[in-house]
Parts: structure tokens; C-alpha cells; sequence
């Protein structure tokens, strides 16, 4: 079993044993996890203000630039993200509230976005996430999220997908709303909410000379919707927004359900999306993009997407949702491989 972040050590020092930890485990064949920080064990985020304009940059926190100083907890490997925004959520505007214990960021005036983190008897986070309304443009709508990059190594394994590779996630939908106020269809159809979770692979292979490859390494951005404002989480998307160096594919495996009231574990194989993606996608592929030992998972994310107006429009109504999210990883199992690497993967031997 992987160790969990230890909280109170210098982080040199945790890193080296987690490191040597990980060596030792993938020489073994054993699953392990991709994530630097799996849960996450920490509060202490840094934040982002992902806005189209200038790409992600970390909003100033109180503890070492960027982190909210939530004491007992190192800083975390994760980042809160906060894309197309009109309300931000800072690192150091926290409140701690008892009964329960949590700790609530909340954005303002408006209240748009509100954070909050749950602590565990078993020493485990809950992270509620909730989000109202906002503008839509052609690449989507306002998001409020939870991302982390995976490991830079794995010992002597790999990061491609050549091995099962499973994301764990537990979570819940305690509340959504969607109200229409106007008929008018180029109105309404900017109000929407989508929960989801997304994973970031990049083709490890030379790409030159195929579409995927115009502005950069080829890369796959896939959400797994946990659940719509329609109700319909199993609608396939392949979403093209100009940028084919980021392909974009959005749904969820039939096999797979949306998230419901009730918190409950999930398991989500990667690989099964990854393979879904790269055959609906295969014209601005390169050939062999089908050989799953020919992508990295590079990143994860899970969080909400809202909006109720397309921008420089009038409101065509409101949404909001709220996700509640634990016990997040992303584990490999390297003691099984793929009798062929290909899509579809055959069972593990």
C-alpha cells in the first residue's frame, strides 16, 4: 500500500522516502498511485485564476506566496482552479466554523462560489464544491475545480497507459438547480450545470505533421460528467474549439452511473476511456494512437461547471450544483499488463 503524505516533515524528507517507496513497489508489481498527494490530505491549496486571457496564474495566499496557512496541514500538491470566474476565491479569505468543523472559502459579493472542507474521523477530507450562474462562452461556461498533476517517475515504470490504470473517486450531488426565465432558445441554451471529473493524457510518440499536432505535443482533454442539467451524463462528445493540440471529449461510459444524493465510492477505468476517445477521434490521430503504451496521464480534475448567460447577453435563467468529493487517486497496477496494448484492451493477464 502506498504511504500517505506524512504531515509535520520537511518536504525533502518526505519526498526522498516516498520516492524510494515507489522505486521498491513498482520493481515488486504491485499497484500504487500516480498522485504526488492521493485524497487530498491537505487543505492548504494554492489557488488559481484560470482566465482565457492569461492562462492559470496562483492567486497570493499568506503562507509562502500562494497557500492559505490552515495550521496542522503541509501545503498541498493540488490547486483550486477557477476558470472564466467573475468572483474569485482567495487563498487566505478563509473562516473556520465548528459543528461541523470546516473550513468555507466563499467568493463575493455575490457568493458565486463557495469551497468548503469537511475533516474525517478517519483523517480524510471532504471537499464540497459549489457553483452559481455565470458567463458562457464557445469553450464553455464559469468552473470551480480540484487538479493535480500525476508523478514525474514511477521507478522503473512507465507513466503511459500500457498497464490498467484505475481513478477512484468518492462522491455525491447533495443539491442542483436549473430554472428558465425566457423562452428565447438563443437565451436559454447558455443555462446549464455539469459536475464532472477530467483526466489529461498526451501522446508520448512523434506527432508531427498530424492535426492534433498544430500547436503543440498531442493532447486529450476527456470529462467523465457525473451528472447535467439535463439529466443525461451518457451523451458521447467529441468537442472541437479551434484548438486541435487540446482535443476535447466529454460523456460517460453507459457501463458507468452519474453520481447521486448519497455519497458512494466509485471506480473509473481509465484505460476504457481513453481507448473510447482515441477511436472517436482516430481521423487527427496519429496511426498507432490506439496503443494505449503511446499516452501518459499526465493530470485529474473534478469539479462543476456553471453558467446562465452567454457572454455580453442577457440572463436566460439560473443554475447552480453542489459536488462533494473524498478519497480521490489514481492507481496503476503494475503487476498485471495488457496482453495487447491496443484499443480495445484485451483483460489483464
Amino acid at each position: 500500500m502506498c504511504a500517505p503524505r506524512q504531515v509535520g516533515q520537511p518536504r525533502w524528507r518526505r519526498i526522498a522516502r516516498r520516492c524510494a517507496l515507489f522505486v521498491l513497489l513498482a520493481a515488486l508489481g504491485v499497484a500504487c498511485s500516480l498522485l504526488v498527494e492521493s485524497g487530498p490530505s491537505s487543505p492548504n491549496f494554492s489557488f488559481s485564476d484560470g482566465n482565457p486571457a492569461h492562462g492559470i496564474v496562483l492567486l497570493p495566499g499568506p503562507v509562502d506566496g500562494y497557500y492559505p496557512g490552515i495550521p496542522g496541514y503541509p501545503d498541498s500538491n493540488w490547486r483550486v482552479d477557477q476558470w472564466h470566474k467573475t468572483e474569485l476565491l482567495y487563498p487566505g479569505q478563509w473562516t473556520a466554523v465548528a459543528s461541523p468543523m470546516r473550513w468555507v472559502w466563499t467568493s463575493g459579493p455575490k457568493g458565486l462560489s463557495v469551497l468548503r472542507v469537511l475533516p474525517q474521523s478517519d483523517g480524510s477530507l471532504i471537499f464540497d464544491i459549489f457553483g452559481q450562474d455565470g458567463p458562457r462562452s464557445k469553450a464553455g461556461g464559469t468552473n470551480l475545480y480540484l487538479s493535480a498533476e500525476t508523478k514525474t517517475t514511477f521507478g522503473a515504470e512507465p507513466l503511459t497507459m500500457n498497464r490498467p490504470v484505475r481513478y477512484y473517486v468518492t462522491g455525491n450531488i447533495p443539491g442542483s438547480h436549473y430554472k428558465l426565465t425566457t423562452s428565447d432558445p438563443s437565451l436559454t441554451s447558455a443555462v446549464r450545470w455539469t459536475a464532472y471529473s477530467s483526466l489529461v493524457f498526451t501522446y508520448v510518440g512523434p506527432s508531427t505533421g498530424y492535426p492534433c499536432q498544430s500547436q503543440g505535443p498531442c493532447a486529450i482533454f476527456l470529462q467523465i460528467w457525473h451528472g447535467r442539467f439535463d439529466g443525461n451524463a451518457h451523451r458521447p462528445g467529441y468537442i472541437n474549439t479551434g484548438d486541435l493540440s487540446l482535443l476535447n471529449y466529454a460523456y460517460l461510459l453507459p457501463s458507468d452511473p452519474a453520481f447521486v444524493p448519497a455519497a458512494q465510492p466509485y471506480v473509473f477505468d481509465a484505460n476504457a476511456y481513453l481507448c473510447d476517445a482515441v477511436t472517436h477521434m482516430a481521423s487527427v490521430l496519429p496511426p498507432d494512437a490506439t496503443n494505449l503504451a503511446k499516452w501518459n496521464i499526465v493530470a485529474i480534475s473534478v469539479g462543476i461547471e456553471t453558467s446562465n448567460h452567454w457572454q455580453g447577453k442577457a440572463a436566460g435563467g439560473t443554475a447552480w450544483v453542489e459536488l462533494e468529493v473524498s478519497k480521490i487517486d489514481v492507481i496503476k497496477d503494475s503487476a498485471h499488463s495488457w496482453t495487447s496494448a491496443a484499443c480495445p484492451t484485451t483483460p489483464p493477464s
